[in-house]
């Protein structure tokens, strides 16, 4: 899986290009383990460059999310197309993770809201 990082408005924008896993699993899971270490672990991820998901960007988007509601951080969605928007409302991951239409939406809805307490 190949990303994209950068940093806006206390956010971490993942911008995931490639939906191929091209690192071991566990690599991942290490990415997603030290990303979540940061103080408060908020990110955004861009689904835009991706038409599908395998099961190894869904594990990374899975991980991230546990790894940091457990520091009080947050993991929203954004960039869906039609097809992972559906697969994520059949899996009911709507449920359990904000989604926004567009990257500009997430950051506007993140500004709305105060940041987790640091730690």
């Amino acid at each position: 899986m190949d990303y994209r990082q950068e940093e806006r408005a206390g956010w971490q924008i993942i911008t995931l290009l490639a939906a191929i896993n091209t690192r071991p699993n566990h690599l991942l899971l290490a990415t997603a383990e030290q990303l979540s270490q940061r103080d408060p672990p908020l990110f955004i991820l861009d689904f835009s460059k991706l038409e599908l998901a395998s099961s190894v960007v869904l594990n990374f988007m899975l991980q991230l999310h546990a790894r940091g509601q457990e520091r009080g951080g947050q993991v929203v969605i954004t960039g869906l197309s039609i097809r992972l928007y559906g697969m994520m409302r059949r899996m009911k991951l709507d449920q359990l993770l904000k989604i926004y239409p567009s990257l500009e939406a997430a950051l506007a809805a993140g500004r709305r809201r105060d940041p987790p307490p640091a730690n």
